[in-house]
This record gives structure tokens, sequence and C-alpha cells, in this order.
């Protein structure tokens, strides 16, 4: 076999690519039609046949969610800020080595990726300086206090975490980000700069960032495989591993690694020479709704895990579990897997009021009727159906838009013309 022939290494799932790569996972061929034949139904029931509140869904026998200390055992909140060291390194590296002669890199990420909170954990690491940002009050005033920190000449590359918090789309709001681009080039100690990815795409349009940045990288999205990996060493928590499986026919949503498999029935601890994949179509749709997203993916997965006692599990679900040495959680099957959607009602004041959070990385409440062009009170009764659907949700005063309910707000701006991102 020539070396042209030979096996390339694969990338660490958590690599960096440029931003004009990125391609979400497909979906299965089957999601496809019937995403299309639902929402055309859904679009019609609503519209012609509106369901009574006290009308029940159908249902698969009971399956209870399971308590959430449970699923924090068996299904731990990842430290998103050591995910993905070693692909983060990698891509910095070049300009770690040379910051003034690469110029300024900017990260791009979708909400949820937490790309920002391992950004600065890296540079923490690193012993490079970190710049918050600027209040929302300055940003309006037009502050070039904020920007004395970035303009001043420092020894040492400085890491700027939330651009998409430096500016307002407003038209006091640009100011300030407009005065930093232009100086982003004259540094010479070198600049790193993490923006969400619908800031990265007004900006775009707004200021024409990408004139001034050229370097921009992004997270490769994880698919399936990648998705089975992560989700199986999260349930590694020393005792004996759980089996996920599916809870209509028993089916194994993650297949263990091989030694894991021979170790069940052994008792033997060798390492495993494979790495776990899929078992059926459940992660491919994960990875295809949350367009390989880490975060969205794990509050998809957590979602989607219930425990059910057996005279609630069918026969042959049971006879497939009867071998499990650890605990058997059970995955609802997709296509009975309920998400957040937009409400019924939805207009141009729910779509006006989620790309503007989506745009700023969040929002408090009193901010959003001045940016945007809504009536008196409007924003906040969108914004409180929003939040009835599960769409938003405030933390510590910022309203954003929710993990599990962001594909079906980016699914409905793409649809409804509003500028999306590109992630």
């Amino acid at each position: 076999m020539s070396p042209s022939q030979e096996a390339q290494p694969q990338p660490e799932p958590w690599h960096l690519i440029p931003l004009h790569e990125f391609r979400p996972p497909s979906a299965p061929a089957s999601e496809a039609v019937r995403t299309g034949v639902r929402a055309l139904w859904e679009e019609l029931r609503q519209r012609f046949f509106p369901r009574s509140a006290a009308e029940p869904d159908l249902e698969l026998p009971e399956l209870r969610s399971a308590p959430a200390a449970f699923l924090e055992r068996v299904v731990p909140t990842p430290d998103w800020s050591c995910l993905g060291m070693a692909g983060l390194a990698e891509a910095l590296k070049g300009w770690q080595a040379a910051p003034a002669e690469v110029g300024p890199v900017v990260l791009v990420a979708p909400p949820h990726s937490h790309l920002a909170e391992r950004v600065c954990c890296w540079a923490r690491e690193q012993g490079y300086p970190i710049l918050e940002p600027p209040s929302r009050g300055a940003i309006l005033a037009g502050d070039d206090g904020w920007l004395s920190s970035w303009s001043a000449p420092e020894p040492l590359p400085l890491v700027l975490p939330h651009l998409e918090r430096c500016f307002l789309r407003h038209h006091r709001g640009l100011a300030l980000v407009r005065r930093l681009l232009e100086q982003s080039w004259s540094s010479t100690g070198g600049r790193l700069l993490v923006c969400d990815s619908w800031a990265w795409n007004y900006l775009v349009q707004a200021c024409q960032v990408q004139g001034v940045f050229p370097r921009v990288l992004t997270p490769a999205p994880l698919g399936a495989e990648e998705l089975a990996g992560w989700f199986w060493d999260l349930a590694a928590t020393g005792g004996p591993h759980p089996s996920f499986r599916q809870a209509d026919d028993g089916n194994l949503v993650i297949h263990p690694p091989a030694a894991a498999a021979a170790d069940q029935a052994t008792g033997g601890e060798e390492a495993d020479p494979t790495p776990p994949r899929p078992g059926t179509d459940f992660l491919n749709h994960v990875a295809a709704r949350s367009r390989g997203n880490p975060g969205v993916a794990w509050a998809i997965w957590r979602h989607s895990l219930y425990v059910a006692v057996d005279e609630d599990v069918a026969e042959k679900a049971q006879a497939e579990a009867a071998a499990d040495r650890g605990p058997t959680i059970w995955v609802r099957p997709w296509e009975r897997l309920e998400l957040p959607s937009m409400p019924a009602q939805a207009g141009k004041e729910h779509a006006f009021v989620a790309q503007s959070l989506l745009i700023h990385g969040g929002l408090p409440a009193d901010l959003l009727e001045p940016l945007l062009p809504l009536p008196a009170g409007v924003a906040e009764r969108a914004l409180e159906e929003l939040r009835l659907a599960g769409l938003v949700q405030c933390v510590a005063g910022e309203w954003t838009i929710t993990a599990l309910g962001y594909p079906a707000v980016h699914s409905y701006l793409r649809q409804e013309g509003y500028g999306v991102d590109d992630l």
C-alpha cells in the first residue's frame, strides 16, 4: 500500500475547522419525509382542528422521567471547560507561537456549545489576560475607557471571550465594536476573540468583520459516532456501566466497546480496543437535530432518558435487557420524543424577540423593548409565551434560548426568512 493510500489518522472529535467548512450532520432519510409530513399536518391541525387542552396524547406505556439525582449520576453534567482542550491547543499553536505574524484569530460557535468556557480555561492555563465585555451602558454611551485595555500594547496575547456582548443592535450600539475592530490589527501582542455564531452573522452584515478577521475557526460538528463515544464515557461512573436501550424494542442505542461487552459476560478488566458505536438511528437523529452542537445534543439526550418498572415495558424489551449487568436506562424512540416547539400563534413579535436574544447572547427583559420595533408590552408578552413553550429561560437576570428549544427556534427563523447563523 502506498503512503497516499494508507489510512489517515482521524482528527480528535473536538477539533476546530475553518468556518466555511462547517457542514451539519445529515438526518436519516426517513426523518426528512416524516418531518415534512408532520409539519404540514401540524399546521393544518392547528388552523382547522385545534386540540382541546384536555385531549390526551397517544403515549407509549408509562415511562417515568428519570429522577434528577439519578440522571446526574448516570449522565452527569459535563465539565464544559475541559472538553476538547487538545483540539483547541492544536488549532491555536501557530497563533500562539507567533501571534503578531498570524494576526487576530476569531473562534465562532453556536449557542450552548460552551466554547467560550473552554477558551477561558485554556487562556488561564497559558497565563493570558482575559478581557471581560463592557457594560451595556458603556456600549450605548460609546465609552472609550473599556477600549484602553484592548488597544494598549500587551506583552502577552489578549483574549476576548464574548464579542457578542460588545455591541447592541441599536443606532448607538455599534460605535464601540467598530473601534475595537479597527484596533485589532494594530496590536502587536496578538488578539484571540470568541463570538457567538448569531452575533458573528450580524456583524458580517453590519460591520463586514470577515474582512478584518480572515482567520475564523469553529468547532467541528459531532456526528452519531462521536456522540456515542462521548455519552458512553459520561456514564462511566465506576460501577457497572448502564445500558441504554430503546423503550419500544429493547435495542441498544449505544453498543458498548468490544472488550466492555466481553467484560459483561466474563467479569474481566481488559482495556477497550474499539470505541462505542451507535446501535440504532437515535443518535443520528440527535446529531442532525442538534446540528452537531454538543450542548444541544447533550440536552436532547438527557431529556430522552427514562426509567420504568417491569410492567411498563414490552416483554420483548424486558427480554433484551435481562442480561444487563448494570442499570437499564430506557430511551424514548425518536418519533415519540417531545421537544419544545414554537407556539401555534407565533408571529413576528416572537421572531424578533428570539432573534434578538440569539444575536446578543441573551438580554435582560428591560432591554428588549428599546431594541425592538414593537409596541409597548408586546415584547414582554411574546417573551412569556416563549417561556411557557420551553423555548427561553431566565438565568441571573438574562433571558436566553434554551438548549432544548434552540433547534425549534433556529428552524422557525430560517423558515420564516429571518437572518440565521451559518452553524
